[in-house]
């Protein structure tokens, strides 16, 4: 029997992740209503088929609920909320909470296909946890943040910004590298950063406790459009390229082709928290940095 539930329904997750003999059991309940009996709790205006109390309870089968947060999950939340709190107090103010989400498994074929047809939304925010954020992480791009705000500091709870760029001769093996991984399933390159080219990535540490371990907000933003998804290596990065020529292929897709809302621009958006260890010599850079006064702009 397929599953009861509508997709989007809190249960329908739920009757996934029963084995075949409590399948059974909630098939069995499901014959066993007369019809027209009271619908459960409504999705989108679509009654569920199940009564609320031929739930779990109900059959004798172990409740399970929503599925745990993995480790690296809750380590994320965590430091969100050992950070935010750093960072507030010291302002006075209380920390805000973390509000807690459902994991977005959209995957990079995924957006990709949404771009190109118009279908599903235009903006997607990625969390700790969430497949295609774990596959920027694992990016070289994002080594390189890390590198950098142990190279250099900076003050406390102010983001710096370093953008991943393909320009220059440089940018050219970077490019073909990248944009390899997007045929390969990410065996050549990183599947991330086969999608997203160039974006714009930060890092924010809000503080180091004084074992040396650094809260650090990490973001990385990104606005797929037609002009860059056929931005042609080094030239299509120059500034003449990206100030006559990209304006005028995006005008193409102005409401979408032929008003379908395909290639319109679409935009992601990823943030999450680390703790990194820093060695004594990066703690104290960073305790010099941020009590020596600011210096007038």
């Amino acid at each position: 029997m397929p599953n009861p539930y509508p997709r989007g329904h809190f249960g329908w997750r739920w009757y996934e992740s029963l084995s075949p003999a409590e399948k059974a059991k909630v098939d069995a309940a499901v014959a066993s209503q007369p019809r027209g009996s009271p619908p459960g709790r409504q999705v989108r205006g679509r009654p569920s088929p199940i009564r609320p109390l031929a739930g779990p309870a109900r059959l004798g089968v172990p409740r399970r609920g929503p599925p745990e947060r993995t480790p690296s999950e809750q380590r994320a939340i965590d430091a969100a909320e050992a950070a935010d709190r750093a960072f507030f107090e010291r302002r006075g103010r209380p920390a805000r909470p973390v509000p807690v989400r459902s994991r977005d498994n959209t995957s990079y074929y995924q957006l990709g296909w949404e771009f190109v047809t118009g279908r599903g939304p235009r903006r997607r925010e990625f969390r700790a946890g969430d497949p295609a954020l774990e596959t920027l992480r694992r990016s070289e791009s994002i080594d390189r943040l890390r590198e950098g705000l142990r190279e250099k500091p900076s003050r406390f709870g102010e983001p710096v910004k370093i953008p991943h760029s393909l320009g220059g001769f440089g940018g050219i093996g970077t490019y073909l590298k990248q944009y390899g991984a997007v045929p390969t399933g990410g065996r050549m390159g990183n599947l991330a950063e086969g999608y997203l080219g160039s974006y714009v990535g930060s890092y924010n540490v809000l503080s180091i406790d004084e074992k040396g371990r650094a809260k650090v907000r990490f973001r990385a933003t990104n606005d797929s459009t037609l002009a860059s998804a056929l931005r042609l290596p080094y030239i299509g990065y120059t500034e003449d390229w990206q100030e006559n020529v990209d304006p005028q292929i995006n005008e193409l897709t102005r409401g979408g082709i032929l008003g379908t809302g395909a290639m319109t621009p679409t935009h992601q958006d990823f943030e999450w928290y680390e703790t990194i260890q820093m060695t004594p010599e990066e703690h104290r850079m960073y305790e010099r940095f941020n009590a020596a006064p600011r210096r007038p702009r």
